[in-house]
């Protein structure tokens, strides 16, 4: 029992295994397929555990066209480099031409659990296998901002 209890009070800091952190702004850049404009999502982890994802569709001239989806919540980094967010509140936005970025509303929690690396500026998130006939991405490489 004493040795469950002293467990549960040991970091991972504590015994010297250092977990990579996400903290910062990251971006991802992708061409819509009408090829007149682009998307643009960016993914936020702060220092107090908060995240926030924003999706915005810009002009091919980079002027921004308006926000698609904003969603906020919370993130702690696991062992085996696995991140795992919770977002609690989201929006998404069709037509993609508002131009404030909107505020998003409380959902019933969506939970992901992704395999993280980041090495130099960039930011590696790998997504669990899809089931069949599935339309899944199973990778998506973010850089720092």
């Amino acid at each position: 029992m004493l040795l469950c209890m002293l467990a549960a009070f040991v970091s991972c800091s504590d015994l010297g295994i250092e977990l990579p952190n996400p903290s910062g702004s990251w971006y991802l850049d992708f061409v819509t397929p009408v090829l007149t404009s682009f998307s643009k999502s960016t993914i936020t982890f702060s220092d107090d555990g908060a995240f926030e994802r924003v999706t915005t569709t810009h002009f091919m001239s980079g002027h921004l066209l308006g926000y698609a989806y904003v969603g906020t919540g919370r993130f702690r980094v696991g062992s085996s480099n696995q991140l795992v967010i919770i977002v609690d509140r989201a929006i998404t936005i069709q037509g993609s031409n508002v131009r404030e970025k909107p505020v998003p509303f409380p959902i019933n929690p969506e939970i992901e659990t992704i395999t993280f690396s980041i090495s130099e500026n960039l930011l590696k998130l790998q997504y669990p296998p899809c089931p069949p006939n599935a339309n899944c991405i199973d990778e998506l490489i973010y850089k720092r901002m």
